[in-house]
């Protein structure tokens, strides 16, 4: 037994249009699930940039 793993790491807009209709066609198709154990998951947002003089997550005040 390895004690190594993967980290997958995507980013999308909206999770639940985007990332969750793929990974339940992976879970249906993906014949490396015979061989993998998920152990985890999450999800976090992201504020946008921000213009010079701005601030980090500004654009969500608005």
């Amino acid at each position: 037994m390895s004690n190594s793993g993967l980290l997958f790491a995507s980013y999308q807009a909206d999770v639940s249009s985007q990332f969750v209709p793929i990974q339940r066609r992976l879970e249906e198709l993906d014949l490396l699930n015979e061989w993998i154990t998920p152990v985890g998951s999450a999800v976090f947002a992201l504020p946008p940039g921000c213009a010079r003089g701005g601030f980090v997550g500004e654009t969500l005040l608005a």
